[in-house]
């Protein structure tokens, strides 16, 4: 098959993670696979020479394209948009081949007018969500069916065993995504954790990001645009992940923790229900209530038996979910079913 994958950037974030991963794990495969992004710039000329990506594997044979319009690529059997402003590009494109929309989010939230954005989503594509949450939302309020495929985590790459601290080492290491969106609750999270360093003078509060590369939040220490190993091992070497944000629909960021055996202090968010049980794999604050996740992370804080049990059973369910070999299976039968029934 020749795919196309559309997105609204090639930004480092957990959306375009995944769609990366998905496009090389097709290409395995021997698919002829696109990584597509609008770009204006005389400069992508340039850019699509080197045909690399932070994200993509040295030696794959997934192209990364930069185009003045979408509607320049070479046509394929499948497309694949990614955002609701790509996939109204997409409709309009004329194409044999299939046409999709890979929704991350309901981005009627966040990410554009809640009108325009239900308009895309009532289009004639076929769809695939990334949450049951999303699922519900399409069946309920638009009557459509969607394909449910979560993301998966490269257990390989995400372990415990990247954990190279000393035995000596007694602090206890906090790890918060630093984001520039309110509802990724950054400010909050760097407060939280602040206030009980106070209380816990052990306390280190590690914040990593890829939106800016200096920042003026205070902080123990401050990764930026750290992927692959590197990514791995600050997760391996923290002891609890906060994850702070309020709505994130399946965050990949969660599931990276837990399978470096990093213990969850999170909220009770759209998608936790997928993911983690309260006290079984993570500790769930009410959703937005600070005060509640303070007393969740301080809690993992006090008690190290709490934290190892939390992250020896988060580490032990996430190892335990499908593969990204296992959901490529689903994604490229329902890519060959749409070609079929075109």
């Amino acid at each position: 098959m020749r795919i196309n994958f559309l997105l609204p950037h090639l930004k480092l974030s957990g959306g375009i993670h995944v769609v990366i991963k998905f496009a090389e794990e097709l290409s395995k495969r021997g698919h002829d696979v696109i990584v597509a992004t609008e770009n204006k710039r005389w400069t992508r000329y340039i850019q699509n020479l080197f045909n690399n990506h932070p994200l993509l594997s040295k030696g794959s044979n997934v192209r990364i394209l930069r185009v003045k319009n979408f509607s320049d690529l070479p046509d394929a059997d499948i497309w694949v948009a990614d955002s609701w402003k790509v996939a109204e590009k997409l409709y309009v494109i004329n194409t044999h081949g299939a046409k999709f929309q890979h929704i991350q989010h309901d981005e009627r939230m966040y990410h554009g007018n809640p009108a325009d954005v239900e308009r895309v989503f009532r289009l004639p594509l076929k769809k695939f969500v990334n949450a049951t949450w999303l699922y519900e939302i399409f069946k309920k309020e638009f009557n459509q069916e969607t394909e449910i495929l979560f993301n998966a985590i490269d257990c390989d790459l995400f372990s415990p065993n990247k954990r190279d601290r000393k035995d000596n080492d007694t602090d206890i290491r906090v790890l918060v995504l630093h984001h520039d969106y309110g509802w990724k609750g950054t400010k909050e999270g760097a407060d939280i954790v602040r206030k009980l360093q106070k209380i816990y003078p052990n306390i280190k509060l590690i914040l990593y990001g890829t939106r800016m590369k200096k920042i003026d939040m205070p902080c123990d220490e401050y990764h930026y645009n750290a992927v692959g190993e590197k990514l791995a091992r600050i997760f391996a070497n923290s002891d609890i992940y906060l994850g702070c944000s309020i709505d994130d629909s399946r965050p990949i960021a969660h599931r990276w923790a837990m399978a470096s055996c990093s213990a969850l202090a999170i909220y009770d968010n759209v998608s936790v229900a997928d993911y983690a049980t309260d006290r079984e794999m993570a500790l769930i604050a009410k959703k937005g209530d600070t005060e509640d996740l303070s007393n969740k992370l301080e809690e993992l804080i006090a008690h190290p038996d709490l934290r190892k049990k939390i992250a020896d059973n988060a580490l032990k369910f996430v190892r335990s979910l499908p593969t990204w070999e296992k959901l490529t299976d689903k994604l490229e039968s329902i890519f060959k079913e749409a070609i079929l029934n075109k």
